[in-house]
């Protein structure tokens, strides 16, 4: 009798420890993934930013899918990577520099990751040479692409 209250006494605790560990693991692996995919939106944000910042729009439009769109404060929708190549010419040569974007929020769909978050740069200088800093909000809608790549589709700021 003590041996079978035993053997039903740990294959309970073995069910209960094995819950628990699969409740752990699902919780740690949950924190992986977030953890993953804010690594990687914050990694294509770094690059986005070197690229804006060495001056190569080019680079820029690269991280955009080939029918993506950039939405500009209070101006036409931008089309395609190569309206998207030009438009950043356009705001790098008007001055703009020292890009950063900050990640707030990231949440995935399938093939679709939107991230919210904060933008900064530097202005060009007025008259008097004096730059002003820009800042604004931002909200970026990454598409997988074929190629298991990730890219830009959506493209919105203030």
């Amino acid at each position: 009798m003590i041996n079978s209250t035993m053997t039903l006494g740990s294959s309970a605790l073995r069910r209960g420890a094995f819950a628990v560990a699969l409740v752990a693991g699902l919780a740690f692996s949950g924190s992986t993934f977030a953890d993953d995919l804010s690594s990687m939106i914050k990694a294509g944000n770094s690059k986005w930013d070197a690229a804006f910042n060495s001056g190569d729009a080019a680079a820029v439009a690269k991280l955009y899918a080939e029918d993506a769109q950039v939405l500009p404060p209070g101006q036409s929708p931008v089309n395609g990577a190569e309206g998207i190549e030009k438009f950043f010419a356009g705001v790098i040569g008007a001055g703009y520099t020292d890009h950063k974007i900050e990640t707030l929020k990231v949440t995935e769909s399938g093939n679709l990751r939107v991230q919210t978050g904060r933008w900064q740069a530097m202005g060009p200088a007025d008259e008097g040479g004096k730059r002003k800093a820009a800042e604004g909000s931002i909200v970026t809608v990454h598409e997988k692409q074929n190629d298991g790549t990730w890219k830009m589709q959506v493209h919105i700021f203030n």
